[in-house]
């Protein structure tokens, strides 16, 4: 599959890209003990229409054009909206351990020719660790981050609906998730005098909710790339969703497909306020996908640093 080729080459470039570039503060550090990182992000994201259930495609393919089109010749209208709020704190047990819980809320809503959907609740909750493997040289002199972190997804705060059945419309999966993640991260400064590297890579367990429905297991890869000048910072992401292909039942082309593949990014814009507050708008397009909603989200995020 070409998407799996530019999958591994990906992977490849941008580790070369850390042998040549010493210090990271990325997604792979911990909080110092007694120390904090909260975080609340207000989403929005909409979508209105999904790729090809069959290959990877762009989202400006033939394929998802034409699905728009039906569906406005049609008259189905089916523009999908959520709103959701995203409360995250990181707690430093340890220098090297730390402990995360996202709790988000949601509010969706879906528009039909004959329905018109919108449940509102708390979402999946994830509860994880963060623990610093290493922050020795690794090559040479070249100082690297190396963190592991474990999660799981928690979906008890919902009701968990069938949605195969016309008008349900599923605030989540309704099954636990289980991921191990590793994060490996460089500074920059020697390279350019500021900024950071960081590369992520997981694989997810989904496990059978109460309906008999089992989602795909997932491979992950993220690559991050962030400046700062002064008190604003840049932050650009571009992160890779694999699925397994080892589901059983569900449905396929919305925001809860139970197997799909997902290539989007994300652009980041942010402004420290205070020694400890700052602001972030971002923004997450699509590129490609298959098997699921093609949409985009936008963002707006306040943090706190202790």
């Amino acid at each position: 599959m070409v998407f799996k080729r530019l999958f591994l080459i990906s992977i490849t470039l941008v580790f070369c890209m850390a042998l040549y570039s010493s210090e990271v503060f990325a997604g792979g550090w911990t909080v110092p003990k007694g120390g904090s990182y909260t975080r609340l992000t207000f989403n929005y994201y909409f979508s209105d229409t999904s790729y090809s259930p069959d290959e990877m495609a762009w989202g400006s393919s033939d394929e998802v054009e034409r699905r728009k089109k039906e569906n406005i010749e049609s008259g189905a209208n089916s523009d999908f909206t959520d709103w959701n709020v995203a409360f995250y704190i990181e707690y430093g047990l340890h220098d090297r351990l730390s402990l995360t819980l996202q709790v988000p809320y949601k509010s969706l809503k879906s528009e039909t020719s004959a329905a018109d959907v919108a449940p509102s609740s708390i979402g999946d909750i994830d509860v994880g660790f963060k623990f610093l493997i290493s922050d020795k040289p690794l090559i040479g002199s070249q100082k690297f981050i190396i963190t592991v972190q474990g999660q799981v997804k928690i979906p008890e705060a919902y009701e968990n609906v069938d949605t195969n059945e016309f008008g349900n419309l599923a605030i989540g999966n309704g099954q636990y998730d289980y991921e191990l993640r590793m994060l490996i991260g460089r500074s920059l400064w020697d390279v350019f005098g500021g900024g950071y590297f960081g590369l992520e890579g997981a694989y997810r367990w989904r496990l059978e909710d109460n309906l008999g429905i089992k989602p795909s297991d997932e491979w992950r890869v993220l690559l991050e790339l962030g400046f700062s000048i002064k008190d604003f910072f840049l932050r650009v992401k571009t992160d890779i969703l694999l699925a397994e292909g080892n589901n059983a039942g569900g449905s396929s082309g919305g925001t809860l497909s139970s197997d799909y593949d997902l290539w989007k990014g994300e652009f980041c814009l942010g402004y420290w306020v205070s020694k400890h507050m700052g602001l972030e708008y971002l923004e997450t397009p699509a590129f490609m996908g298959r098997g699921v909603a093609h949409g985009y989200t936008r963002s707006f995020a306040l943090f706190w640093v202790y």
